[in-house]
């Protein structure tokens, strides 16, 4: 239905145009050439790091792997030259040539595993879809607010001191950025922000269709291959459809990027959860949670408390099940927190570097640096961020200190976040009913206690998220995993009873999706309403210029508070105590105070 609708569309549409095909194959081939590299630096990746990941699943998470490696190195490049073309093109060219490597030796030794037609038509598809949908403009607000421009000063500069000073929302140092400007291939392609969501909400669709098509075409509903950790990725197919549709992956905005993280963090967490219960996990996984762990709090600070939680329980399962060797374990773990550590480590230092503040806009070892933004004015902007987003008309001052936020905060809520919040939360708590309900009456009460906690690191994101900024924008992924994480619960409780079928996934399926996929029959116009023009620009501001007191010349917005793509510097905020030493390396803004 889906491909028969774009494809209609495309005919029925005298608009389009010979630069909509032209963009859509340019699109295509960035997703097979991100796909070839990616893969590429995972495999060199866990090749050097001696990682023995599962060949079941080995393309998508080496892929993973290579996106958060070259995510790590762009940050450091970064750190001396600006991200160009140049640099863009050496990592591109290194990761596909490891790929080659890889696949020449693969052929020759005869290990090539063989791929199921129907899964490369469906992904085809879903590829032409989110292609399409990603060449929409970029019309999220912040785009124009930081977005763009923080990406600008990636491509035209090395990192900037006291970046904050110009502009604090430059400040909030989300690493999605250099991955945006990396795919620019600046300054030739300029459309990074088309490919940045869209690429990554493809490898995780595929790798949550393959497990579907594995699923169906096995006979034996209750072999081993077929337990609800195997299956678990499907349960986010139609999520990742809402996700597409009703958020802006045109746009750079790293909340669908940091969504996605969550989503494979989270199916990452139950399969190794799976594998130590059974006696066949390793710490292959663990390093590759790790990794991807550090690389989620990198693109959205508000990852924290989820991430560590999930890192914490794997490691209380392995000391849990390694009693007897805890030296050596203590050893593996030091050893699997080094790249994890230094992702953090390199990341804190471009904060440090941007604002003076590590964790900005906490400000936790703030640094009296010359080039800081004071900190009371970066607590100032944590306060606006958490004011904002418990009840957005209000000031800082109204909002905080009190609890009056709470009832229009949950009016709005209910009314206005129905399908991605009140629906799952809701069905959250009856599946923790059921699930006890149904433990009272199962005969087999020997499912291991470890399982009760996977519901645990959504609620400590969601804890988290409630005390410091409660907007579903940044928790899109968690309201949908809480009722998924006890349904998994509930999924072990009926193995063990052996009561466990095909029959019960697909109801648990339909159950969880039941909203998303009612709102979809309501509004099927929603999977075919794209442009056919191609790539739509990035819009404009009406800027002028304001000089400094030291004479630096500023662009800022005369009609919004929106930069966009604009020349640079440019800034809503103008100060005009604000001076910029133009340095080659480690250029500097400061402020007279």
């Amino acid at each position: 239905m889906l491909f028969n609708g774009l494809l209609i569309t495309l005919l029925l549409q005298k608009s389009v145009t010979t630069k909509f095909f032209i963009d859509l194959i340019i699109t295509l081939l960035g997703f097979a050439i991100l796909s070839i590299s990616y893969f590429g630096w995972g495999w060199a990746s866990s090749r050097t790091l001696k990682l023995d990941l599962s060949s079941k699943e080995k393309p998508f998470v080496l892929i993973w792997l290579g996106w958060a490696i070259t995510l790590f190195l762009l940050q450091v490049i970064n750190l001396l030259v600006p991200i160009t073309a140049v640099s863009s093109i050496f990592l591109l060219v290194l990761g596909t040539t490891f790929a080659v490597i890889f696949f020449r030796a693969e052929f020759r030794d005869h290990k090539l595993p063989a791929v199921p037609w129907i899964f490369l038509v469906l992904v085809t598809i879903a590829a032409l879809w989110i292609a399409v949908i990603a060449m929409a403009s970029p019309t999220w607000y912040d785009s124009g607010l930081y977005y763009f421009n923080s990406i600008r000063w990636l491509n035209e500069r090395s990192i900037v001191l006291g970046l904050a000073n110009l502009h604090n929302r430059l400040a909030f140092n989300e690493s999605f950025f250099t991955y945006v400007s990396f795919l620019n291939l600046y300054p030739f392609f300029k459309h990074g922000y088309n490919l940045a969501n869209s690429f990554l909400w493809l490898v995780l669709f595929a790798e949550c269709l393959l497990p579907l098509l594995k699923y169906f075409s096995n006979k034996d509903s209750r072999n081993t291959e077929s337990s609800f950790a195997s299956i678990l990725p499907t349960f986010f197919i139609p999520i990742l459809a809402y996700v597409a549709l009703t958020t802006s992956v045109s746009s750079p905005m790293s909340d669908v990027a940091s969504a996605l993280l969550q989503i494979m963090l989270f199916i990452q967490f139950v399969t190794d959860i799976d594998e130590n219960l059974s006696d066949k996990g390793n710490n292959s996984r663990l390093a590759f949670i790790f990794i991807l762990s550090a690389t989620a709090i990198t693109i959205k600070l508000s990852n924290l408390s989820y991430v560590l939680t999930i890192c914490v329980i794997l490691l209380f399962i392995r000391t849990r099940f390694q009693i007897p060797d805890l030296k050596r374990v203590f050893r593996a773990i030091i050893r699997l927190l080094v790249l994890p550590a230094l992702i953090l480590g390199i990341w804190s230092l471009r904060g440090v570097l941007s604002s003076g503040c590590p964790l900005y806009p906490s400000t936790f070892g703030c640094l009296g640096v010359t080039w800081a933004e004071p900190t009371n004015l970066v607590k100032s902007d944590a306060d606006l961020i958490t004011s904002w987003a418990r009840e957005p008309e209000k000031t800082p001052d109204q909002v905080l200190g009190s609890w009056k936020w709470l009832g229009p905060w949950a009016n709005g809520i209910v009314h206005d976040h129905q399908i991605d919040v009140m629906y799952p939360f809701t069905l959250s708590i009856l599946a923790i009913l059921a699930g006890i309900l149904l433990f009272a009456l199962s005969s087999n009460k020997k499912i291991d206690r470890i399982y009760s906690l996977i519901p645990l690191p959504i609620l400590a994101g969601l804890i988290y998220w409630f005390g410091l900024a409660p907007n579903p924008r940044f928790a899109i992924a968690l309201f949908w995993l809480l009722p998924i994480s006890v349904i998994a619960v509930i999924a072990k409780i009926l193995e063990a009873s052996q009561k466990y079928s095909r029959g019960i996934l697909l109801a648990l399926l339909l159950l969880v999706n039941a909203s998303i996929l009612w709102h979809f029959v309501q509004r099927p116009q929603m999977f075919t309403k794209f442009s056919t023009a191609g790539y739509l620009p990035i819009p404009t501001a009406s800027l002028k210029v304001k000089t400094t007191l030291s004479g630096l010349d500023v662009l800022t917005p005369t009609k919004s508070d929106q930069c966009w793509d604009s020349q640079l510097p440019c800034t809503p905020y103008f100060n005009e105590n604000l001076n910029f030493i133009d340095n080659a390396v480690f250029p500097e803004f400061t402020t007279g105070r």
